[in-house]
């Protein structure tokens, strides 16, 4: 591993603990009501069926997001593969 990434994971991920997606019901609850709160009202016009790309998923919980939500073409990409791995 690089020293770039080995740095970079020596961080904790911002969601780490109770707050990733093994984590606890609340603290996943809070997250979606961020989502549904900021981010939905740009993305509320996008059709269902359109192509979406997340960069830097991370563990994707805003694609399990989009998904609850009916989008269908979704997909995520994060240079951590033990991010993607969760």
């Amino acid at each position: 591993m690089n020293d770039f990434r080995r740095r970079l994971y020596e961080q904790p991920p911002v969601d780490a603990g109770e707050g990733t997606a093994k984590g606890n019901e609340r603290s996943g609850r809070k997250r979606e009501d961020f989502f549904e709160y900021a981010i939905f009202p740009f993305l509320r016009d996008i059709p269902r069926h359109a192509r979406i790309l997340e960069i830097g998923c991370g563990s994707g919980e805003f694609l399990e997001y989009m998904r609850k939500k009916g989008y269908e073409c979704i997909r995520g990409i994060d240079i951590s593969a033990e991010r993607t791995a969760q």
